[in-house]
């Protein structure tokens, strides 16, 4: 976690996705400001690299989130 806008704002984060084609186990990255249009929270771009089927896959995409101080 980071700090922006006088809120905290993730840096660094890990995830997975599943559907019955398989799973996606990713590690995204902060890529853009934080936009504080969520209360204690907001939307960030991010890029992400990962899996997909065993083999290595990367993108971008933006994610909202909510952090309590």
């Amino acid at each position: 976690w980071g700090r922006q806008e006088g809120r905290r704002v993730p840096v660094r984060w890990e995830g997975s996705m599943t559907t019955r084609a398989g799973t996606l186990r990713y590690e995204a990255r902060a890529a853009t400001p934080v936009a504080t249009m969520v209360p204690g929270g907001g939307f960030i771009g991010s890029t992400w690299e990962g899996t997909w089927r065993g083999r290595p896959v990367s993108g971008t995409g933006f994610s909202e989130y909510r952090a309590s101080d």
